[in-house]
Formats: structure tokens, sequence, C-alpha cells
């Protein structure tokens, strides 16, 4: 979920130190690192010009992101339970919003690049999406809150947003080649229930949950995270063992 909202987007100049130089680097390394890995293991099905407009296209998608979240924040059920607004934001607010956005954007960037007929492609370019929207996102919750958070999300979030793109593009492939809506609600539905459940710590943080329910809460994302990157393997790896049997 967006750190701040509109306030972040006006993004101080940091003082130049270490902890600055730091932060720029756990926020761009893991994601020049899953680039390349996804870009070999799907080498020759985008160039990198498409890549950095994919990128460029999930960094913009930030903007109608926190847009949403800022209006839905406003207009929340102020009578229900602090379990039901937890999920809302969660599952709603947060998870629901931002994936949405962001297959609005992979479907404008295949339709730019005509790259819909190729399955690697469109995983590849799902990915690229989730990582642009992951980088800004991180510079805007690292401008707020510090070294400290620039090191986790590294971890945890920015491999989230490419697992959860690379499973869009797996389902978006698969309706693009059989035009099942299945396929669709499939490519729209997992990533958002995938989201919701890894999300779930901390908005039970920030409406005050228990520490019961936090430790709850956070082994639920541990393994939320656990199965997307487990999952996502696979999708490479099956996608990659495709395209060899069919040369």
């Amino acid at each position: 979920m967006i750190a701040s909202y509109w306030d972040t987007l006006l993004i101080n100049v940091p003082d130049l130190d270490a902890g600055f130089f730091l932060s720029i680097f756990f926020i761009f390394t893991p994601i020049v690192m899953i680039t390349l890995w996804m870009s070999r293991a799907f080498e020759s099905s985008c160039t990198k010009i498409q890549i950095l407009a994919a990128l460029l296209m999930g960094a913009v998608c930030v903007i109608p992101v926190a847009g949403l979240i800022t209006k839905m924040g406003t207009n929340e059920f102020s009578s229900q339970s602090l379990m039901v607004k937890t999920f809302y934001r969660a599952f709603v607010t947060a998870a629901a919003v931002e994936e949405i956005v962001k297959i609005g954007g992979i479907f404008l960037i295949l339709a730019i690049t005509k790259l819909y007929k190729s399955p690697r492609a469109v995983i590849l370019m799902s990915t690229a999406i989730g990582l642009g929207f992951a980088t800004v996102e991180n510079i805007l919750y690292v401008s707020d809150e510090g070294l400290s958070t620039a090191v986790v999300r590294s971890f945890t979030a920015v491999p989230c947003h490419a697992c959860l793109g690379a499973i869009t593009g797996y389902y978006l492939s698969r309706f693009f080649a059989e035009a099942k809506l299945r396929d669709l609600s499939f490519a729209i539905g997992v990533p958002i229930i995938l989201h919701g459940m890894y999300d779930l710590p901390l908005m039970a943080s920030i409406m005050g949950a228990t520490q019961s329910d936090n430790r709850s809460t956070l082994l639920l994302a541990l393994f939320t995270l656990t199965l997307l990157i487990f999952w996502t393997r696979y999708v490479v790896v099956s996608m990659s063992r495709n395209a060899m049997t069919q040369r």
C-alpha cells in the first residue's frame, strides 16, 4: 500500500550521507537483479526498450492508485469492527486497487507493444510492471521511514510485486491464447487474494491489532511470500521448458 499517498509524491531531497546511498542500493538492486533474471529466463521474448517501457508503465500506475486509495480511505465504514476494517484495507483498499490498476497497465503496454501473442513476453512485461510499481512505492516508503524500511522491503515487497506480476502474466497469457474468461478472472482474482494475505500484517499493525493477532498475520504473510516465490519459479521454469521444446 502507498505510504502516505499524495503528500509523499513531493519528496524532500535527502542529505547525501551513507544512509541515503544504502537506501538507493536496497531500493534498486533487487529490482535490477529480478529484471535481469526474468530477462535471461525469457531471453529474446522482449527488447530492452519494451522492458523499460513496462517498468515506466508500472511506475506511472502509482499515480491513479494513490488517488483511488486516498478517495477510498475517506469513505471507510466507521461503524465496522476492527477485523472488518483490517480485512477491508488489506484486500480492497490495498490489494484490489493496486492489482486492478496494474492489470490495466499490463493491457495498455501489451496493446502498445503488440506482445500479447507471446506467453513469455506477457509474463515478462507483467513482471516488469510490478517491479516498476514497487520501485516508486519503495521510494515513497523510504523517504518517509528511512534505511531500515529499504532493507526490509528489498527482501519482501519487491519480490512480492514481481511474483504477483508474473502470476498475473501467466493467467493473462492463457487468456490471450484460449480466450477463456476463467483465465481472465484468475489473472485478476488470484493476485488480489495473495496480495491481501501479504498485506494483512501491515494493516493489522496500523489498525492496532493485539500482539497475538500480529504474530498470526505475520506468519500468513511469510507463508504467502514463500508461496509466491515458489509459484513464480514454477511458472518461469515451465514456460522456459515449453519454449525449448518448441525450438
